[in-house]
């Protein structure tokens, strides 16, 4: 079951959601998220945002993308939470991984 939600998860990652692989695995949505955190260690909801900011890091060193395209791409609407999850995980803006990954100094 938790290597069908990873799955899941990379595959539809900008618009997964625990009801929708509740859904397709004909299972309760509260089963199925005790089910992923017993297996993985994480709730569903963290291993998404893994994923999503995985993918985000990603588009930030290898595309020219502006940083609401990779939020919206990635899954995430609201801009300013974007920022705020990103700056709280790796402990600087887009902006600044962007260019760190890239080795400019501006």
């Amino acid at each position: 079951m938790t290597l069908e939600v990873l799955r899941y998860i990379d595959q539809f990652y900008p618009h997964a959601t625990l009801h929708e692989i509740a859904q397709r695995s004909k299972m309760d949505v509260y089963t199925l998220s005790r089910i992923i955190k017993r297996h993985s260690g994480e709730p569903f909801k963290r291993l998404l945002e893994k994923k999503r900011l995985s993918q985000a890091c990603f588009l930030l060193s290898d595309t020219d993308l502006t940083v609401e395209d990779i939020a919206l791409n990635v899954g995430y609407e609201n801009l300013s939470f974007f920022y705020r999850l990103f700056q709280r995980t790796f402990n600087k803006t887009p902006g600044e991984y962007r260019k760190e990954k890239r080795g400019r100094i501006d």
